[in-house]
């Protein structure tokens, strides 16, 4: 199936089953909406009109990091995401790897793409193979907020972000990028398996995805410095969660399991529902 007849089949069978799980949190007769995102594989279309009216309501939209174009400036990213004592790609693989790496970064600047960090390179492929017509949830949700007038606040710098992505190593990056360069369709694609699962608010399956036993081995630091890092925003979420009226939006993974923020939430007390 194309990329373009697999988008529509899930724009279709997302216009039919439910939308992506949200859950609301009350506290002391104020509540507040947790909104899984996807960053890139889903268009904010799909989330329910519900989290909309919420939105619109909001005292204030929370997001992991701001990655606004007027907030990050472009040449404090390329050196942050720019590898260390002037290594490149090519130094770091064998060259059969490295020509895999050529024919999978050729629309990207090669002399970008050579000296930055694997992740970033390995998701620039991944987002380039996706249907170019997505709009992206969180910016959009950010979009919406900022033209209704509603306040932005985040859990983190993009520069924390960037550093905690940097802190994997570069075995681990280089071993996901290789793993996407040797077939960059089939990377895609199972992104939008992930993104069918998050259309239909299938719970259970985004989790099973997501938290595969075999990733889950195979990446420990990634799920412990990445997706758990959520841990670190709790007293943050509860704070905004005590206010009331606070729209929270986080990617999906950071939603999911006994580690999740709406099983920590409830395991302090407040009142956790799955809803939408």
């Amino acid at each position: 199936m194309s990329k373009g007849a697999l988008l529509l089949t899930l724009l279709l069978a997302g216009a039919c089953r439910p939308a992506p799980a949200s859950w609301v949190v009350e506290h002391e007769g104020k509540r507040s909406t947790l909104v899984g995102t996807m960053h890139a594989e889903a268009d904010l279309s799909v989330l329910a009109p519900e989290v909309f009216d919420e939105l619109a309501r909001a005292r204030v939209l929370v997001t992991e990091a701001d990655v606004r174009g007027s907030a990050v400036a472009p040449t404090e990213f390329l050196a942050a995401i720019t590898l260390p004592d002037e290594q490149t790609l090519q130094d770091l693989v064998s060259a059969a790897d490295w020509s895999v790496l050529v024919a999978a970064m050729d629309f990207m600047d090669m002399n970008v793409a050579a000296r930055a960090q694997p992740w970033f390179v390995e998701g620039q492929i991944v987002v380039h193979e996706l249907p170019d017509d997505i709009e992206p949830i969180d910016e959009g949700l950010v979009a919406r907020a900022e033209q209704q007038g509603i306040p932005l606040a985040f859990f983190e710098t993009w520069q924390a972000q960037v550093a905690a992505l940097n802190g994997l190593g570069l075995e681990d990056g280089l071993a996901v990028l290789l793993e996407t360069a040797r077939d960059p369709a089939a990377a895609a694609a199972a992104h939008l398996v992930w993104a069918e699962a998050y259309t239909a608010g299938d719970v259970e399956e985004m989790t099973a995805l997501a938290f595969d036993e075999a990733a889950v081995a195979a990446r420990p630091a990634y799920y412990e410095q990445i997706v758990f890092r959520h841990e670190g925003w709790l007293d943050q979420v509860e704070e905004q969660v005590r206010m009331g009226d606070a729209v929270i939006a986080v990617g999906f993974m950071h939603l999911l399991t006994e580690r999740g923020l709406p099983a920590l939430l409830e395991a302090r007390g407040y009142r956790v529902v799955e809803r939408f």
